[in-house]
C-alpha cells in the first residue's frame, strides 16, 4: 500500500532559549499522522526562512545547518525504505523510531487476542454480554490450535496474517474441528474484529479480510423439518427480563403466565453482544438445570431471544 510522506523543517519558537535561539524540529507525516523530532540544531528566529525551509545567509553556521537538514532529509527517505524493505508498517512514528535506533514492539496475535478478550472480561455486566466473552475465548484457543497445527509456533506477528492464512483457518476449522460452514465462518467474523483493532492502530497496513467472503449459506429445511421448527416456536414461553443480578451473568424473567425464571447471561441468543436491559421482551425454552446452592433439581430458561 502506498503511502503518503510529508517532512517539514521548522523552528520551535516555544522552546527558545535566553539567548534568543530556538530548536530545529523536523516533522514527519505519513498519511496524515504526525511525528516529530529535533535535529539537535538551533538557529535566531530571524535566521530562519519560513518560506525557504532553511537558515538565510551564507556564512559558515548557516552553510553547515543547511547542509545537516539535507543529511537529515535524505535519511528520513532511507529509514522509510529500510521499512518497506523488512515488510515494517510504514508509520510516521515507526520512521521516527528507527532513525533513533528504537526498536519497535513486534505485536504478535495471540498477545493481541489476549489483551482484547481481558478488556471484554473487565466489561462483562457493562457493556458485553458473559456469552460475548465467551465466544472469543474460544476463538482463540481455536486460533492457537491452528497455529500449533499449521506452523508448529505458539504465536505470530500480526504482519504474518493474510489471506492465505484466513482460508487455511477457515479449511482448519471445517476439516480439523469438523465445524459446519456456518459454525467456522462465525469464528473468522469474531477473529475478523482482532484484525480490524490492528489495521486502526497502525499494526499492519492493510486488510487482510479486504477479498475475503464471509457469507452464511442459508440452510435449506424440508418440510418436517420446517414442521418441527414451527411447533418448536409454538411451544416457545414469553415474558421479559425482570431482574439481572449484580455479578452481570445472570438474572431472571417473568413468564406472562407469572412464573419466574432463573437464566445465565450465555444462553441469551441476541447477537449484539451487549448487555440486556430490565423490561426487555424475550421469548425462551424451560430445560432441566441443577442448583447446586440448594442440592437439588430444578428449571432454568435458555435459547434466550429477544421478541421482535
Amino acid at each position: 500500500m502506498n503511502k503518503t510522506l510529508g517532512i517539514l523543517f521548522y523552528v520551535k519558537k516555544a522552546k527558545m532559549d535566553d539567548s534568543g535561539k530556538a530548536p530545529i524540529y523536523v516533522r514527519i507525516t505519513v498519511d496524515g499522522i504526525r511525528s516529530e523530532l529535533s535535529i539537535k540544531r538551533t538557529i535566531e528566529l530571524e535566521r530562519w526562512s519560513g518560506e525557504a525551509v532553511k537558515v538565510k545567509g551564507n556564512n559558515e553556521e548557516a552553510k553547515s545547518i543547511n547542509s545537516y537538514i539535507d543529511t537529515v532529509r535524505m535519511k528520513i527517505y532511507e529509514h522509510q525504505k529500510k521499512l518497506m524493505d523488512y515488510n515494517k508498517t510504514v508509520t510516521a512514528e515507526a520512521i521516527k523510531n528507527s532513525i533513533l535506533g528504537v526498536e519497535e514492539k513486534q505485536r504478535t496475535l495471540v498477545a493481541i487476542f489476549q489483551y482484547h478478550n481481558k478488556q471484554v472480561k473487565a466489561l462483562v455486566g457493562k457493556e458485553f454480554a458473559a456469552g460475548t466473552l465467551e465466544r472469543y475465548e474460544t476463538v482463540l484457543k481455536l486460533l492457537q490450535q491452528f497455529l500449533q497445527h499449521q506452523y508448529k509456533v505458539k504465536d505470530m506477528a500480526i504482519t504474518q496474517v493474510n489471506h492465505k492464512f484466513i482460508t487455511d483457518f477457515e479449511y482448519f476449522l471445517k476439516t480439523e474441528r469438523n465445524n459446519a460452514h456456518n459454525t467456522a465462518i462465525k469464528y473468522i467474523k469474531n477473529f475478523k474484529k482482532i484484525v480490524r483493532i490492528s489495521l486502526a492502530n497502525g499494526w499492519i497496513d492493510k486488510d487482510p479480510f479486504i477479498n475475503f467472503k464471509a457469507t452464511i449459506k442459508e440452510v435449506e429445511r424440508t418440510l418436517s423439518q420446517l414442521r418441527k421448527a414451527r411447533q418448536a416456536d409454538e411451544n416457545r414461553i414469553r415474558g421479559v427480563i425482570s431482574r439481572l443480578l449484580p455479578n452481570g451473568k445472570s438474572g431472571f424473567i417473568k413468564a406472562f403466565d407469572g412464573k419466574s425464571y432463573y437464566f445465565a447471561m450465555r444462553d441469551l441468543r441476541d447477537g449484539s453482544g451487549g448487555m440486556p436491559a430490565e423490561g426487555q421482551p424475550v421469548n425462551f425454552v424451560v430445560v432441566d438445570s441443577f442448583d447446586k446452592s440448594k442440592n437439588k433439581a430444578t428449571v432454568k430458561a435458555s435459547d434466550i431471544r429477544n421478541e421482535q
